[in-house]
């Protein structure tokens, strides 16, 4: 899965001495936990593996049974609902902004 215009809103790839790394941002944040929730809401799928990365996503998901709906609703619902809180977290940031702006 791949943001919009392949804008690197999840993070930064950053290196140090020992290896390089992805310094996620609030949105690469948000982007994993959603991944990691995707089993609560269908407990017959399990993660093996999961790497935020500035403009995508790779997630390897595992289908323990026969699922009742097509796997592309899956997706669909997680894309769903992490630009949901994309949103949401962009509204706040702004909010956060205009208040500190009419403070000073």
């Amino acid at each position: 899965m791949v943001t919009i215009e392949r804008n690197p809103l999840s993070g930064t790839l950053r290196k140090d001495d020992q290896s390089a790394y992805i310094e996620l941002t609030p949105v690469g944040q948000m982007v994993a936990q959603e991944a990691e929730n995707i089993p609560a809401y269908y407990p017959r799928i399990r993660i093996l593996c999961k790497q935020v990365m500035p403009d995508h996503l790779h997630l390897l998901l595992f289908v323990q049974e026969p699922l009742p709906a097509h796997p592309g609703i899956i997706v669909r619902g997680f894309k769903q609902g992490t630009e949901q809180r994309y949103r949401f977290l962009a509204l706040n940031a702004l909010a956060e902004e205009i208040a500190s702006d009419i403070t000073t």
